[in-house]
């Protein structure tokens, strides 16, 4: 009976144990989803910045045509603007001036 009693405590012992590694075990899981998680996220942050900073950059280089070709409309409509002036004093009489 005591050889008995003792076979009974170690199998619990061990079912303790057991249900202590799997604990334990269902944990690390746990912690390596989570960090994988954490490096998914870093990483998607990591995506979109890049995204940002390539849509940023399109978008300046845009702007910098845009104000390219401003600046040269500008400076056509100058140039327009200062030939009709000069044919203006061309074609009016000299006592008009």
């Amino acid at each position: 009976m005591k050889k008995f009693e003792q076979i009974k405590n170690d199998i619990s012992t061990n079912t303790e144990r057991f249900n202590s590694y799997q604990e334990e075990i269902e944990h690390k899981k746990l912690e390596l989803e989570a960090t994988s998680l954490e490096v998914e996220n870093f990483r998607n942050a990591k995506l979109n910045k890049e995204l940002l900073e390539l849509e940023s950059a399109k978008e300046r280089e845009k702007l910098c045509k845009q104000i390219t070709t401003l600046n040269s409309l500008k400076t056509a409509l100058q140039m327009k603007q200062n030939m009709t002036v000069l044919d203006n004093k061309e074609n009016t009489p000299a006592g008009q001036i």
